[in-house]
């Protein structure tokens, strides 16, 4: 999402230079690959996410993405860090075990 932050603000080079530093620092074995079960529970609480907040197709796939993420995380015994406190705090209502930071620049 660092694509999301504007050029032209003063924090955003630092914020995108740590970013870099800490994904650079990563070994290849740490990925994280969603397997079939992930998939499936993602794929049913991103569904019932979609209906209960009536979302349309745009917010069902992005909430498919952060529900894999989620499990994925969650599996893995990690923790996420967002700042997308809609999705993710409703993903953690619904599963309660998974483990979420929030921050705000």
């Amino acid at each position: 999402m660092i694509g999301l932050l504007d050029p032209n603000h003063p924090l955003s080079a630092d914020l995108v230079g740590k970013v870099t530093e800490s994904i650079e620092r990563r070994s290849a074995q740490r990925i994280v690959n969603p397997d079939r079960e992930t998939w499936r529970e993602a794929g049913i609480v991103a569904g019932l996410l979609a209906r209960l907040q009536q979302y349309g197709k745009a917010e069902q796939r992005r909430v498919l993405n952060d529900a894999l993420l989620f499990f994925s995380a969650s599996r893995a015994g990690l923790t996420v860090l967002t700042r997308n406190v809609s999705d993710f705090d409703l993903l953690q209502q619904l599963v309660p075990s998974g483990q979420v930071i929030f921050y705000d620049i």
